[in-house]
């Protein structure tokens, strides 16, 4: 939480979550008077300079209070989940899942005289489409793998001075380096989320594992970003087997191949129903028997056991994101305009377990949407 002393109007206070909240978090905004008998506020929720939501609080004493977070998670609803950087064709773009937000709230205070004292403060507020646990870090993955042969992006918190670097591994030595020059008009943080294109930059990377790892500019000087910032990817140069992308938890796009293992299909019955009949075993038309008519509507689910083989630590935790992730691709391939083209599957929720074992397999279920018999 921050707090907000609000100029002109000292004997208020407000508090706001922090200045890059997670939508799916708890967002409570308090007003504070240090006087008030009575205290009313009106908290309006804007996205893109129009208003989504508002909410009015009113209290014996100086306290109010309003948790917003529904507001700021329906902002992403009209959310283009296609708009990353492949989809462009550039080598990077803003990420849909980041937005620059404001809560404008208007309080007025009565005091124990009967005067009455107003405010009018708007709150920048940066929001995430995702949501961060007590004992998790927004830090970046610590190890992905990357396919240079498909399509792939990155998603980073960066500024107008935000480098990019690629470093080999072993050695260190720079394959890569870009000033992303992101644009961040809006945003309370002075950051954005972007999504970078690793296939448009694929050449740099094609023989060697890197590291990841981008860097800031503070106060003129070039200041390497933490450990945590930092993501280790072994390079794959495969393309057989099914590919996924996904969000995690904290709005970032993820992806994996999967070799798939096993498949099953379960079919049911949605509707029958008989058609007029003759009831006469010796009636036929065309050929067909027409005693009796029989129709059925029968309905198919296809899951899809996915499995990434010896994989260490690092992979495994990227892969448990997949087990909660609301958002999942499985990638089709190429249309013959050259677009990549995606469809949508649910994961089957179940329990992974793993041991000690530094390689281990790690096995999901996939969900594909079910098809239905034509109606005769």
């Amino acid at each position: 939480m921050r707090t907000i002393q609000v100029e002109g109007a000292e004997s208020f206070t407000i508090e706001a979550p922090s200045v890059v909240a997670y939508v799916f978090n708890r967002m409570p905004f308090v007003v504070r008077h240090e006087s008030a008998v009575q205290l009313r506020a009106t908290f309006i929720v804007n996205s893109q300079g129009m208003e989504i939501g508002s909410e009015e609080r009113e209290a014996f004493g100086g306290t109010v209070s309003a948790m917003l977070q529904q507001y700021f998670q329906s902002a992403f609803r009209t959310l283009s989940m296609t708009k990353t950087a492949t989809a462009a064709g550039r080598v990077l773009v803003p990420s849909q899942m980041m937005k620059a937000m404001s809560v404008v709230i208007s309080a007025s205070a009565t005091l124990e005289d009967g005067e009455i004292e107003t405010m009018n403060y708007t709150v920048p507020q940066d929001a995430i489409f995702g949501m961060i646990g007590a004992r998790e870090t927004s830090a970046m993955p610590s190890k992905i793998r990357l396919y240079p042969n498909l399509p792939q992006t990155f998603d980073l918190l960066a500024n107008q001075n935000t480098k990019l670097y690629l470093e080999e591994l072993p050695g260190g030595s720079i394959v890569f380096e870009r000033v992303l020059a992101v644009s961040v008009d809006g945003m309370a943080s002075g950051y954005r989320m972007v999504n970078v294109n690793m296939s448009r930059i694929g050449a740099a990377y094609s023989l060697v594992d890197i590291v990841v790892r981008p860097s800031m500019v503070i106060n003129g000087a070039e200041v390497v970003a933490p450990t945590s910032w930092r993501t280790v990817a072994e390079v794959d140069l495969s393309t057989c087997g099914t590919y996924l992308r996904w969000l995690d938890r904290h709005g970032r796009w993820q992806y994996f191949l999967f070799r798939e293992t096993e498949s099953s299909y379960d079919t049911k019955m949605v509707e029958e129903w008989e058609s007029a009949a003759t009831n006469d075993p010796t009636d036929y038309v065309d050929g067909l028997n027409n005693a009796v008519n029989v129709w059925r509507v029968f309905s198919t689910s296809n899951t899809r056991k996915l499995t990434a083989r010896l994989v260490d630590e690092g992979l495994r935790e990227l892969l448990r994101s997949l087990m909660m992730a609301v958002v999942v691709d499985v990638y089709d391939g190429k249309n013959s305009a050259g677009e990549h083209l995606w469809h949508r599957v649910q994961i089957k929720p179940g329990k992974v377990s793993t041991n000690y074992a530094p390689l281990q397999d790690f096995s999901v279920e996939i969900e594909e949407p079910e098809v239905n018999s034509q109606i005769p």
